[in-house]
């Protein structure tokens, strides 16, 4: 099965002042191997989507760094497989990398997918009422 990366969203609010609360989770042979909650406001979450949907942009150098410390990106060219390295830095520990190899057209569906995501995904206040349903 290998390695993938999954991004998926508790809530998203609409506001590009507000914030989505996302989980990273990396799996290693179909097994989640890390696991990250963590919030970024929809300035930060539309540069990210961009830039996968138009993947590589050139201004990014190999990386996708920003103010809200919880999830980097850094990628290189693998020129003899046509693919990328994309490793993904939790930025909460010292064991929070992990890379996959993929190929421009995976990258760039992993960006609609996820922009598809973001309109679907519940509001903070469907989220709290599906929460405290549960309790």
């Amino acid at each position: 099965m290998g390695k993938s990366v999954e991004l998926s969203f508790l809530y998203h609010t609409k506001d590009d002042d507000e914030g989505s609360k996302l989980i990273a989770k990396y799996y290693l042979d179909g097994q989640v191997a890390k696991e990250l909650e963590f919030g970024w406001t929809n300035r930060v979450l539309k540069s990210f989507i961009e830039l996968l949907k138009q993947f590589p942009i050139e201004i990014y150098e190999g990386h996708f760094s920003h103010y809200e410390k919880h999830l980097e990106l850094l990628w290189e060219r693998e020129p003899s497989s046509d693919t990328y390295l994309l490793t993904f830095d939790l930025l909460t520990e010292s064991d929070s990398q992990f890379s996959v190899t993929v190929d421009e057209k995976c990258i760039h569906d992993f960006g609609l997918a996820l922009e598809v995501e973001m309109h679907n995904a519940p509001s903070i206040e469907e989220y709290f009422s599906s929460s405290n349903e549960k309790a």
